[in-house]
């Protein structure tokens, strides 16, 4: 099964993208904070990253950098 992180702040959203991609075959992993999604990208290595943009108290350009080089170690 192919792992899908979730990153949003959006419970409701959250939970029903979770619930349409299980139906699909798809093991999502869902977390609201920066923090959380860096350290599940590095243990876990989802296949996909859906980032739901805005977070509160982050910019969004330095989240998405982070997340690329957190893929790349």
């Amino acid at each position: 099964m192919e792992k899908i992180l979730i990153v949003s702040e959006n419970e409701t959203s959250s939970s029903f993208l979770g619930m349409m991609l299980q139906k699909e075959h798809f093991l999502p992993i869902i977390t609201n904070s920066r923090e959380t999604a860096l350290q599940n990208i590095c243990t876990l290595h989802p296949k996909i990253v859906v980032l739901d943009l805005p977070l509160t108290g982050v910019n969004s350009v330095e989240v998405c950098m982070e997340i690329t080089a957190a893929q790349i170690d």
